[in-house]
């Protein structure tokens, strides 16, 4: 008798897990409708580093402004996003506390110190693009708490040479690419 309600119990606990599961799919399947009704592309990927998923990338095509990026917090196999169009500091707060992402490509966007400095909690991202952003000096050093980066691209923002060494002495394992400003 023993047996019989310890098999049930395991069968319980396997319906509801299996529920579980399902109802996380459910909700990730709507989120992707509605990031995809707001014009974002939505990609099944793996990168080189063997990170597989969804990608997803926000671009001129985008209705969402910065609110409609709450719907990525419910796509819980997010590895990459890309950010363009009109988002701001503002759309930030939206993803910095997805912690599946670790590829963010901003290149392009407006954005200014206050909100790169909201990236430093991101403490999972291999891969930050900041090209043609208006980052500086100041920004640039909220991200040394990044130590898992292995690639940042800074080409054409407002950092000097002086201050990349800096963080360069922070993050040892960071590739940093662009062209800077002497200092």
């Amino acid at each position: 008798m023993k047996k019989i309600a310890a098999v049930i119990n395991r069968l319980a606990l396997l319906t509801l897990l299996l529920s579980t599961a399902s109802s996380f799919a459910d909700v990730e399947n709507s989120a992707i409708k509605k990031l995809k009704a707001l014009g974002a592309a939505i990609e099944y990927k793996e990168d080189h580093y063997g990170n597989r998923g969804i990608m997803v990338s926000i671009g001129s095509f985008w209705k969402g402004g910065d609110n409609g990026l709450s719907h990525l917090a419910e796509v819980p196999s997010l590895f990459k996003l890309r950010l363009g169009g009109d988002i701001t500091d503002a759309g930030i707060d939206h993803i910095t506390d997805i912690g599946s992402i670790v590829a963010l490509d901003l290149h392009l966007l407006k954005l200014t110190d206050a909100g790169i400095a909201k990236l430093g909690k991101m403490h999972q991202l291999e891969r930050l693009n900041l090209t043609y952003t208006q980052v500086t000096d100041q920004g640039l050093q909220k991200l040394s708490t990044l130590k898992n980066l292995k690639w940042l691209g800074l080409a054409y923002t407002q950092v000097s040479k002086p201050a990349v060494n800096r963080l360069k002495r922070q993050l040892h394992n960071t590739k940093i690419e662009g062209r800077f400003k002497p200092g």
